[in-house]
């Protein structure tokens, strides 16, 4: 199996290159840098049976049309409106499981709402399940947890946001949260 993880991707935040003292940053920057790495990832990867992909959170950078955090309020620069960065979201992630597809037999697709996109991550999980709905090679965990866990023969794997979640805590939640399946497990591993 192979993992692809992505994680506060932050599709839509506008950044100039004065500001992050290496390049500019917006929704074209983005929906592009997020194509070639995956492509880059997959086409360096062994072919294997089952990819799994994993969206760790803050896939967006905003979750609605007031351009602030939704729990604190900080204000965010952004590139466009939200309708139109929610769009290059759905796009990043539904073409990252296609080129999956081209050398992975299946594919699990798993995401998790981050700080920034805790309403917009459910509906990218919605919106990825849809559009592969008639693909029996795609598997969407459809699951609203936010710490979700994956077996694969004697591994366990564990993934969070971490805006919950401590790496310091984290094997100690695996273990209390999969006791039959930690047992199970010989590799274990938190993202």
């Amino acid at each position: 199996a192979n993992l692809y993880l992505c994680n506060d991707l932050h599709v839509g935040a506008l950044m100039d290159k004065s500001e992050t003292g290496d390049r500019n940053w917006d929704r074209k920057v983005a929906i592009q840098t997020i194509k070639a790495s995956i492509d880059y990832l997959v086409d360096n990867s062994p072919a294997t049976k089952v990819a799994f992909i994993v969206d760790l959170g803050d896939l967006l950078e905003i979750d609605n049309f007031k351009n602030a955090t939704p729990k604190s309020g900080n204000i965010l620069d952004v590139d466009g409106r939200y309708s139109k960065i929610f769009v290059v979201a759905l796009e990043a992630m539904t073409y990252m499981v296609e080129k999956a597809l081209t050398k992975h037999e299946e594919v699990v697709f798993s995401n998790i709402s981050g700080n920034h996109d805790g309403v917009s991550g459910h509906a990218v999980r919605a919106y990825v399940q849809a559009w592969f709905m008639n693909n029996a090679r795609v598997i969407v965990d459809d699951t609203a947890l936010d710490i979700k866990y994956l077996q694969f023969g004697s591994t366990m794997l564990g993934f969070a946001h971490g805006d919950g979640l401590s790496m310091r805590d984290a094997g100690e939640v695996m273990a209390c949260d999969n006791e039959g399946v930690f047992s199970q497990t010989v590799n274990r591993y938190f993202h």
